[in-house]
């Protein structure tokens, strides 16, 4: 390889800032918060599912 290729080797710039479990707990919320907060119902079922998977 070229001296000048930058590999992260699987870091991601959160990491630098805090813990990878609270970077994806963060992740997690963003993805089951919207569909549990919706107002219809078969969204809040949704969100459920998507805990239990």
């Amino acid at each position: 390889m070229s001296e000048q290729v930058q590999a992260y080797e699987g870091t991601m710039l959160l990491d630098y800032m805090m813990p990878r479990w609270v970077t994806y707990l963060i992740y997690l919320f963003l993805i089951i918060a919207p569909p549990l907060l919706s107002r219809y119902l078969h969204m809040r079922y949704f969100g459920l599912t998507i805990i239990a998977a």
